[in-house]
């Protein structure tokens, strides 16, 4: 349970730092199957609704935030930042080395 809210929480950060979320990131993040990646993606689109959109146009489909989009787990940007921030020190993953392996 832990690590799915976890996992909702890093979906989230995402969405609303970076503006997307892709089911590679989750994947190569967590270490988890697609299939368990893509039920966390709709499991916070189920509970955190508007939030975001499954855009297919792009090279690869990613779940794109809203103009509605705002903090539904965390208490405002920052904390979102500041958990992002944490999460890629933690194992030595950096927002470059994520886009250099397309996974954002």
């Amino acid at each position: 349970m832990l690590n799915e809210l976890i996992r909702l929480l890093y979906i989230e950060a995402n969405t609303l730092v970076n503006s997307k979320i892709g089911r590679p990131a989750l994947v190569a993040r967590f270490s988890i199957s697609k299939e368990t990646a893509t039920r966390s993606l709709a499991f916070y689109e189920e509970n955190c609704p508007g939030q975001t959109f499954i855009d297919k146009g792009l090279k690869k489909p990613a779940y794109v935030a809203t103009d509605k989009c705002k903090p539904c787990l965390f208490k405002n940007m920052d904390e979102a930042r500041q958990f992002l921030d944490a999460n890629h020190q933690i194992d030595g993953i950096t927002d470059y080395k994520l886009k250099k392996m397309n996974m954002y």
